[in-house]
């Protein structure tokens, strides 16, 4: 008696290929609808705001690093998901680190809901006063708008 056993490993060598390509997420102000009606760019806003301005009394309000950070497990339970496995099996891998990718932006989106997870310093009164709210990094809403992001070969 013979028993002949027959394997497929095609998706396993397209995802070999896929691993390669060496996909990254961009997350941030990419340019895309920068320009605010202020004449100032959101970039510009964005850079004073993570970082601070001792020039312009502007505390570290860190949006981009400082969340990502903060909630970096809930990675993790993406790559775990059913649905991040279907986009693999489905697309590859470049589909999963757009899964990433959209992970981070509503990370960034909850920080600016929660006041950086309440740790970005309260706006001085004077502030307050010339916005009209206490909210910190929100004003008009522009700078939150454009956080996005794209993947892109490295």
């Amino acid at each position: 008696m013979t028993i002949t056993a027959k394997s497929d490993f095609s998706g396993l060598e397209k995802l070999k290929k896929q691993a390669k390509k060496n996909y990254v997420a961009r997350i941030g102000i990419l340019g895309k609808g920068d320009a605010r009606p202020d004449g100032l760019s959101n970039a510009t806003i964005g850079f004073k705001h993570e970082f601070g301005s001792v020039t312009e009394n502007i505390p570290i309000r860190s949006f981009l690093r400082m969340p990502l950070i903060t909630k970096s497990k809930e990675f993790d339970e993406v790559l775990k998901t059913n649905t991040a496995k279907k986009e693999v099996d489905k697309k590859g891998i470049k589909a999963l680190v757009t899964l990433l990718g959209i992970k981070a932006e509503a990370i960034i989106q909850e920080a600016f809901a929660s006041r950086g997870f309440n740790t970005w310093a309260k706006n001085a009164p004077y502030t307050i006063a010339k916005k009209g709210s206490d909210s910190p990094l929100i004003d008009t809403g522009e700078l939150r708008k454009t956080i996005t992001s794209e993947v892109v070969s490295r």
